[in-house]
């Protein structure tokens, strides 16, 4: 595909952006929620497809907005929500073991705090 082979000669980042004032007409006060949750959903879908398509991909919410706005000319009324940069994966990197999470301690049923436990089984996904 035409992507595969673009990314192999260049570096890509996408900058997912919102305008809320869209949002904002039907949704009011509700609007900044959504639209966090609009892009959120957007690139864990788009880094679905990045996966699937053999490339890495890293969702960045940490950044110097005006700065991306600036460089990039975005307009003040778009917010930037994340920077989402692809590239070609680093085949002998893997994560170690102990940095991976457990479910067990970070999942809770039914109350805060109430964690997984032999007697409550946890929930097939």
């Amino acid at each position: 595909m035409e992507l595969d082979k673009a990314i192999e000669k260049r570096r890509y980042v996408l900058i997912i952006c919102n305008e809320i004032s869209l949002l904002k007409k039907g949704y009011g006060g509700f609007a900044e929620t959504y639209c966090k949750q609009q892009a959120g959903a957007a690139i864990q879908n788009m880094l679905l497809k990045i996966t699937e398509k053999g490339l890495a991909g890293c969702w960045i919410g940490a950044f110097e907005e005006e700065e991306i706005k600036r460089i990039l000319k975005i307009p003040d009324n778009i917010r930037v929500e994340a920077l989402l940069p692809i590239a070609i994966p680093f085949p002998k990197l893997k994560i170690p073991e102990k940095r991976k999470p457990d479910l067990k301690n970070i999942s809770f049923f039914n109350t805060w705090g109430k964690k997984y436990t032999e007697k409550r089984p946890m929930p097939a996904l």
